[in-house]
This record gives C-alpha cells, structure tokens and sequence, in this order.
C-alpha cells in the first residue's frame, strides 16, 4: 500500500501535476497556520490582534506587504483549485463513449461545468466541494488582517495675539465662561483645565505656526491623525484674550469650520451664506482673497496647531483566519481524496483525445469528417442523431475568436466590465469624485469611508457584513479568472488543433508520454500565456484589495464628567487634556450609539478602483486583439473542446493506419480520395495527407453502388 502511494506521487503527467497542485495547498495551509499561531500571541481581544501599532506611514506599508502576501498565497490556491476542478469535469473514455451513443457531446481540454452531468457522482461531488471551500476564502481571506486608527478630539480655541503672553489666563473670567462641549454636569469647570494646559505647551515647542491656507489643509481632512488642538490666532485688539473655545471633531469637521456653529464667549459671529460651497473645497474655498476666514465670526490671521504623531494600527482578524484555515484544510482533504480516488485517465487536453480516438475508433461518429462544433450544436438544438454526411469544403477566413461561443464572451465581458460601474460608484460616492484618487491606494479617510447607521462596534455582527462587501470584488475577479482563463484556452486549443493541417507535429499529452508525444504544457495554458495571466490576475487582486478594505476606527475623547466615563473631580490639568477611550457599553448605558466609541466599516480608494478598471480594460482588449488573430489552417473544421468533432477526425480511413499512430508526428488533410467520385475523407494521420480539394465531397469510409449512389 506505502509503494503504491509513494508511485503515485512519483507520477508524472496529469497525476504529477495534482500532486503538485495539492503540496501547493500544503504549503499555504502550513503558512496560515503559523500565521495564526503567532498572531494569537499578540495584544488584543478574542476576535483581532493587534500585529502593528506605530506611525500610519509604517502601518500602511506593512499593511501593503501583508496584502501582497495574502493575494501571492491566494493565486496559488486558485491556481492549484482550479487545475484540480479540471481533472475533475474531465471525462475518460468510458463516459465520452457512454455519452457519444446518446448523441451528446462532452468538452475536452476546459474546465467545463456541464461535463459534470455525465460523469460519476463522486467526482461532481468533490468537484462541488472545492468550488464550496474556495467561497470563504475569497470572501474572507483578504480580510485576515485590516488597518485602523486611533482618531483623538481635539480642543479649538480662538484667542486674541495676547493670549500668547505668560500671563494671559489671569484675565479670564473662568464663571462667566462657557462651552457646550461634552457632558460636563459637575461644578467642576475641565475647559480651564485644558486651556492652561494648552497655554503652557506653547512654551514647550509642542505647537506650529500655520498660515491661514495651510491651517486649512491642515484640519480640513476629517481623519486627522497630523495635528491635536488647535489655536486660532486674531491679531484684533481686544480683551479678554480667549474669544471662544470650541470642541473639534475629527468625523465632523463642518460644524466649525465653515462658521456653521454659534459662537460661544463674548461675542456673537457672522456666518458664511455660502457654507456648502466652503464644506465641499475648503482649499479652494479660502484659496480665494476674497473670502476671511471667520469660523467664530473673527478673522483668524494665523494658527498654532498642536504636533502629534500619528497613530494607526494593524489588525489579524481571528474569525477570518481560522475560517480560511478551515476551509483551506477541507480543500486540501479534498484533492487528496481527487488524488487518490481517479485511476481511469481523464482526457484532459487536445493530445488525450486525439491518441484515444487513434488507438479505438469512437463508433458513433463515422462519416463526418468535415463536421465542426456548430453542426453538432445544431443537432443537440434540433435533437436529432448523428447522421453520415457528405460535405464539401468551403473556404472561410477564421480566427481564434470564431472557437469561443457568444455565452462565453458575453459572461467574460460582463464580469470585466462590472468594474467600470464598481469605480464610478466609489468615485460618486467619494465626496470630491474621481479626484480623490490622490489619497493614494488603501489610505484612512473620514471622506473615504462608508458611513451608515447600522455600523457597530467591533466584534459584532456588521462586520462580517463589513467583510462580506469589502471582498465581494475579489470573488467576481475569481469568476472572471475562471470565465478568462477559459476563453483563452478554447482558443489557444483550437490554434493547436488548426496547427496539424500545416505542420506535422507530435500530440501533447497530460499522461505518461509514448514515443515523439509531448507534455510541455502548465494546465491547459502555454507558460507565455499562463504565467503572465496568473500575474495580472494577482496585481488585479491586489488593486482590488486596496480599493475596499475593511478599516477599524476607535474614538477617543476628552473626559466626560459622568458617573459612566469619568470622575472629574480630582482630575490633574495633564490628564483633562488627555484623550480618553471609552468602551462602546459606557455610550450605550446612557443612550447613546456604541458608534461614538468605535466603528468598523470600509475604507475605499478612488486610484485603486481606477487601477482595478484599467488592469480589467486592458485584459478585454487583450482578449479582443488575440481573438481577431487569423487561424492558420488549410481547411480544418472548428472542433473546439467537442469530443464528437474531434472524434470524427480521428477515422482511419484509406491506407491502414498503424497502431502506434498517436505516438508520431501527425498532419491533416486527406488521408483518402476518389478522383473518379470526387469523393475523399479528411483526417489526422501519422502517414501522407493529401491537400484538400475544393470539387470534392468528405465524409468516411465511402462505398459506391452499382447505380453511382455513395453510401
């Protein structure tokens, strides 16, 4: 039994290559499993690890390298499932014989679904488990690990240039002094709090001077993760030195910034009529001399923001990781079982068929050599038997394209092209258009985040609804793989299959080769063809991935003054000034939204929906220029991957053909001809072949009766 199973793996040929196809799955098992068990060991809760906390600019890159990684390991699963789902829809000689003397025809040389009809049980079993196990992990498995912020409120304050002197707050009339910030209930005033110490980091070095414009640049994105609290500075005369003090929120920057609010403090604020206009392009709103910044109704000649660094992090989902490495653990179960299981050899290419049909005539199709994939369509559409027929030849100019039927370009084409729809959704839904593509590719933004009242907090249900939508995508480019993959393998099987009526050459074979036949082939593509595909399907993974991404995004606030949050009373100037994170059960305890606390949602990237529909564009017109390739043939019929129509050009009909034909150089053309009758048979033939002859009529084995009649 040991024997037995190490000659298996020893196999070469369709069996070797399942063999390498299920070590391949092996080894991103083994790799996800110690990814899981390393990342269990990080900080975090039950349902995400934290893997990195550090700048963004260091989050982002490692984020991106994590992505490269997952789609690279990806590619080899799709690869290895999809060479396995085309062993398994191949059929043998037994099922094309079983099917052939019901007039039905099978595809050979293509993944092809409606073989499983007419296959064993067993094998559209395992077929559809693999198709079951590749699911997740295309849903999921780009979600393994997402980035996430930490967003801080900060603290904005409109002072007068005298607010700059040691003395300043000594002026402030602190009970007279109001602020509708957040729920401070207690005789505690924290707003004092937070203003000296604001005052006393200005002596530190903590704060940048920013002109007007650049102020503007500064705070207008929504995710502000650059700058803390800010000081808009008037140089206007007048006392006291604090005009209003506000609280600015990183998800809601047009409250204040575009003079939308009340002023608090002394004085009342004029505001902008023209406030959309100033949300909408706040840079080239103020951009504009003419138009004075006045957020509080005072204009604001320069600004002093608070230094901070940015803090992002990056996430492993836990639920996604085992997930996959469920699934991917199924998977593998499952082509051991394929592996095992088949012992009759599946006709898997073009060179299988032919050297089976060589060696045993298939009895069910003599007679119609010149009978191509359209005549055996139009006999299953009429449900009529396989008759002999007596053809001529007609001349036509083909191309690669004429193989491909219009079902299978028009579902190629339209899981392609739903990427022109998918990039003009994200760039509507992105409040500056198209133009966003300048945040770059999987870049944290308010504006580029989707927002919606039913986004919860983390380890809830939405996010898997979270998960579902951001890779959604990868599953149609999944589909669309498969659907491209097969169009050019149709086509480049029939350039193989036209390439006999000009050149002799020897078959290509998936088994064990006999004498001059070949096996040089990846899958049923040539390498200058499959490994060029298989990268371009992975970069479009990849875009795909940066252009909706999972993003986790957690709030922290100044102290609330609250039973829940936090006790003010013995609360130091440091720590009044210090963000705090609240758990979403606290919001929730006194009627608010757990989104306040944190939120997971998708992030999407304008320039990576661009790159997905400019990659997806280029492989239709790929495809388009490859398909208008004329077919250098000398009269072949279009076989396609139709067992019948390859199996009527396989009839040894004329001189005796000998029994090792398939096992030497073959050509096609007229293997037998009648000048007397003008009637002739076309056919592979490892002998001489004749040109074919406009002024004749092919078909078989041809008898004339005593009145002339062909039979």
């Amino acid at each position: 039994m040991a024997l037995k199973i190490l000659e298996r793996f020893r196999s070469t040929g369709w069996r070797g290559g399942l063999a390498v196809a299920t070590l391949a799955t092996t080894i991103t098992l083994v790799l996800n499993s110690i990814f899981a068990i390393i990342v269990s060991s990080y900080p975090g809760d039950r349902t995400s690890k934290i893997l990195l906390e550090g700048t963004c600019a260091s989050t982002d890159r490692f984020n991106a390298v994590i992505h490269i990684a997952i789609n690279i390991l990806g590619m080899v699963i799709l690869a290895s499932s999809s060479y396995c789902m085309q062993i398994l829809t191949a059929p043998t000689r037994t099922d094309i014989d079983k099917a052939h003397s019901q007039s039905i025809r099978l595809d050979i040389g293509v993944s092809s679904m409606r073989n499983l009809r007419h296959l064993p049980w067993m094998r559209t079993f395992l077929w559809c488990c693999i198709v079951l196990t590749s699911i997740p992990i295309h849903l999921f498995y780009n979600s393994i690990a997402f980035s996430g912020v930490r967003i801080s409120q900060y603290a904005i304050l409109l002072a007068t240039s005298s607010f700059l002197d040691e003395n300043a707050l000594k002026s402030i009339d602190w009970a007279s002094f109001n602020t509708s910030g957040p729920k401070f209930t207690t005789p505690v005033n924290p707003t004092r709090k937070i203003m000296s110490e604001m005052h006393q980091q200005l002596y530190s070095g903590n704060y940048t001077k920013l002109d007007v414009l650049d102020c503007v640049d500064a705070y207008s994105p929504q995710l502000q993760t650059g700058h803390g609290n800010l000081i808009l500075v008037s140089d206007v005369a007048s006392k006291p030195p604090v005009k209003a003090f506000k609280w600015g929120h990183n998800f809601d920057t047009s409250g204040w910034f575009c003079g939308g609010e009340n002023t608090t403090g002394r004085e009342t604020g004029r505001f902008w009529s023209a406030a959309d206009q100033c949300n909408s392009d706040k840079h080239a709103y103020y951009g504009n001399k003419a138009h004075d910044w006045r957020p509080f109704g005072t204009k604001v000649d320069y600004c002093l923001a608070q230094n901070v660094v940015p803090q992002c992090k990056v996430f492993a989902s836990l639920s996604s990781t085992f997930l996959v490495l469920m699934m991917g653990l199924l998977k593998l179960v499952i082509m051991l079982v394929a592996f095992f299981h088949i012992d009759s050899a599946p006709l898997l290419t073009l060179g299988d068929a032919i050297a089976s049909f060589l060696e045993s005539s298939d009895q069910y199709t003599p007679n119609i050599c010149l009978c191509s994939a359209e005549n055996f369509r139009l006999w299953a559409y009429k449900n009529t038997e396989w008759t002999p027929q007596l053809r001529p030849w007609v001349k036509k100019t083909r191309r690669w394209y004429s193989v491909i039927r219009v079902r299978r370009w028009i579902l190629c084409w339209s899981l392609l092209l739903l990427t022109v729809p998918y990039t003009l959704f994200i760039g509507s839904y992105s409040p500056s258009g198209l133009g966003a593509w300048r945040k770059g590719l999987g870049t944290l933004d308010f504006q580029t985040i989707i927002r919606h009242s039913f986004l919860q907090s983390k380890g809830s249900i939405e996010i898997v609804v979270m998960i579902l939508i951001a890779n959604l995508p990868q599953a149609v480019l999944s589909l669309a793989y498969f659907a491209y993959n097969n169009i050019f393998t149709c086509m480049l099987q029939d350039v193989e299959w036209h390439g006999f009526s000009t050149t002799r050459k020897p078959l290509r074979v998936s088994g064990s080769r006999r004498g001059s036949q070949q096996s040089i082939y990846f899958l049923h593509l040539p390498y200058r063809f499959a490994i060029p595909l298989a990268i371009l399907s992975g970069i479009l993974h990849w875009l795909s991935s940066q252009s909706l991404f999972l993003v986790y995004i957690q709030y922290s606030l100044f102290p609330m003054c609250e039973t829940t949050f936090t006790d003010c009373r013995n609360l130091a100037d440091a720590e009044a000034l210090e963000p705090h994170h609240y758990a979403a059960s606290q919001f929730q305890k006194v009627g608010l939204g757990p989104s306040n606390s944190e939120i997971v949602s998708c992030g999407f990237s304008v320039l990576g929906a661009l790159g997905v529909m400019l990659l997806a564009l280029f492989l239709l017109l790929g495809a388009g220029v490859a398909g208008r390739r004329q077919l250098g043939d000398k009269g072949q019929p279009v076989v396609g991957s139709y067992s019948a129509a390859i199996a009527a050009a396989c009839h040894s009909v004329g001189p005796s053909e000998k029994g090792d034909a398939s096992e030497k150089p073959l050509k096609w053309g007229v293997t037998f001809a009648d000048a007397d009758a003008e009637i002739g048979h076309c056919g592979l033939s490892s002998g001489e072949v004749g040109e074919i002859d406009l002024a004749y009529l092919y078909s078989g084995i041809v008898k004339r009766s005593g009145q002339g009649k062909v039979t």
